[in-house]
C-alpha cells in the first residue's frame, strides 16, 4: 500500500493452536484485523523479548521491582515510506493511540474513532479497572499460563523480579482447599462487578458502548479471550454460562477479528 506505513508485529508465541497467548498482545491484532490493517507478525520466546527489543529500539514499559527496565510484548517496527525513519512503538495504549492516528476506521458507516484522543482519560480509566479484573484472574490462570508456553520454567521463576513475589505466592497453593476457594470467589467476583456495570446498558449487555466498536472493548475481549483459550476446563468452565452467558456473546462477536490458528 504505497504511501502507508508498513508494520512488524512482535508478539511471543505459545503452544497455543493460535501461538498468540498474552491479552496485551491479542487486543492490539484485534485492532489492526479490524482496521484491515496489513502487518508481518514476529513470534519470540518469552526470554527473547528485552533483547529482541532493543536490537529493534522498542522502549522499554515499565520497571522491575529493583528498579532495571522492564520489556514487554507487544511491540511494532513501523516502516514509513521514504524518506522517512522506520521506528519502533512498544505498550499496548501507545501502540493504539499509533494506530487510531494513522489508520482511518474503515467503517464509512462508523463515524466515532475506536480509540479516539477525546476518549483518553475513560479508556485509561477503564483500563485501569480491567488490569483490577486481571489480577483477580492471574492468581488461578499463572500455573496454566505457565503450561502453555515453550519456555515455562522461565516464565515461573521470573515472576518474583516482576511482582516483588513468586509465582507459588500468587497462585493458591496445591491442597490449599480454603486458598483455591478465596482464589476462584476472587476471580468471579471481578466478573460480576464487571457484569453489573455493563448492565447499566441493560440486563445482559456485553458491550461497553451500544453498537460501537471501541479499543477498550478489545481490551475486555482480549482478557475474556486468553481464559477461554488457557483454562478451557477450569476458569473458562466457570466463566462461560456465568452473568447470563454473556461472554460467549461477547467473544462471538469479535470471532471474525481474533487470532486463529497457525498452520
Amino acid at each position: 500500500m504505497s504511501g502507508r506505513p508498513s508494520i512488524t508485529f512482535y508478539e511471543t508465541t505459545s503452544l497455543l493452536e493460535e501461538r498468540s497467548i498474552s491479552p496485551f498482545a491479542v487486543r492490539i491484532r484485534l485492532l489492526l484485523n479490524y482496521k484491515r490493517i496489513p502487518y508481518q507478525i514476529v513470534r519470540i520466546e518469552y526470554p527473547e523479548i528485552e533483547a529482541v527489543s532493543k536490537s529493534v529500539g522498542a522502549p522499554p514499559t515499565g520497571k522491575k521491582v529493583d528498579g532495571r527496565p522492564h520489556y514487554t510484548i507487544p511491540f511494532i517496527v513501523v516502516a514509513p515510506p521514504a524518506p522517512a525513519s522506520t521506528f519502533a512503538l512498544s505498550d499496548s495504549p501507545t501502540i493504539a493511540a499509533f494506530l487510531e492516528e494513522t489508520f482511518p476506521d474503515p467503517d464509512p458507516q462508523h463515524p466515532p474513532a475506536i480509540a479516539s484522543a477525546e476518549t483518553r482519560v475513560f479508556q485509561s480509566v477503564f483500563r485501569q479497572y480491567l488490569r483490577d479484573v486481571f489480577m483477580a484472574v492471574f492468581p488461578v490462570m499463572i500455573h496454566a499460563f505457565a503450561s502453555k508456553l515453550t519456555t515455562p520454567e522461565w516464565f515461573i521463576t521470573t515472576r518474583k523480579e516482576l511482582f516483588g513475589v513468586s509465582a507459588e505466592q500468587i497462585a493458591p497453593r496445591v491442597g490449599d482447599a480454603e486458598g483455591e476457594s478465596a482464589a476462584w470467589t476472587a476471580f468471579e467476583n471481578s466478573f460480576d462487578g464487571l457484569a453489573a456495570h455493563l448492565d447499566v446498558l441493560g440486563a445482559g449487555n456485553y458491550r461497553l458502548v451500544k453498537s460501537q466498536v471501541t479499543y477498550s472493548e478489545m481490551e475486555m475481549v482480549s482478557l475474556v479471550f486468553c481464559i477461554k483459550r488457557v483454562t478451557p476446563d477450569t476458569a473458562w468452565k466457570k466463566l462461560e454460562g456465568r452473568n447470563g452467558g454473556r461472554w460467549p456473546k461477547l467473544l462471538a462477536l469479535y470471532d471474525e477479528y481474533l487470532p486463529k490458528p497457525v498452520e
